[in-house]
């Protein structure tokens, strides 16, 4: 009986566990581009010097952000998140695009809430409301 009672109390535990980690998405980056590409949060600091490797989406490569990343860089502005999108490894150069993004996860309307290209060059494909972005282009 004790047994039976810590294997349910674990699976509880592991239930409730799963399920909370659902709640949380991470930012997905398809960088389909001949150039690395990085970010500034809110005006703040470049991704680059704030993640150092994991802050720069390398050419025709992915990068994963992680929820707390993406909620670190965003920290005072959660539901109306400012990324100005570089394409250099240390956010030298012009903006080529500005994506707004939401990142509470419990809110059905957080993710990707828009993406502005200042470039013509470029373009995105991404889902509103979304956690995953592709960024295509010379």
């Amino acid at each position: 009986m004790f047994t039976k009672k810590i294997l349910f109390q674990s699976m509880m535990v592991f239930g409730i566990s799963a399920t909370m980690s659902l709640a949380y998405a991470d930012l997905i980056i398809h960088n389909r581009t001949s150039t690395d590409s990085t970010s500034v949060m809110n005006d703040g600091m470049c991704s680059s010097s704030i993640l150092g490797p994991g802050g720069i989406t390398p050419a025709g490569q992915d990068n994963d952000v992680s929820d707390w990343e993406l909620e670190a860089a965003c920290a005072g502005n959660q539901s109306n998140c400012k990324a100005d999108v570089y394409m250099s490894d240390d956010c030298s150069g012009p903006i080529i695009a500005t994506a707004i993004i939401n990142t509470d996860y419990t809110d059905p309307h957080g993710g990707i809430q828009n993406v502005t290209i200042v470039d013509g060059r470029y373009s995105t494909e991404y889902k509103q409301y979304g956690w995953e972005v592709t960024l295509k282009g010379p």
